[in-house]
């Protein structure tokens, strides 16, 4: 008798690896728009965002708010 296989579902192997996030509920319902009108697996439309993200010079994306990259300096005594 031979050994059973294991498949992987379709569009899966390779270098592909998991992803766990929580997010908030509006970015779910969101992300279902977008596999509801797309018809692709959720997956694949995350991993299309993430491959179309334009950036500026500095790898940031280009819609990122400033005050999230400006850091305050520490008043640390000489």
């Amino acid at each position: 008798m031979a050994t059973p296989t294991t498949r992987r579902a379709f569009g899966r192997g390779g270098d592909r690896r998991s992803l766990y996030v929580e997010v908030d509920q509006p970015a779910i319902d969101r992300l279902d728009e977008l596999h509801s009108a797309t018809g692709a697996p959720k997956w694949a439309v995350i991993q299309a965002l993430l491959e179309h993200v334009e950036v500026d010079e500095n790898g940031v994306p280009v819609w990122w708010p400033v005050k999230a990259m400006q850091q305050e300096a520490l008043d640390i005594p000489a």
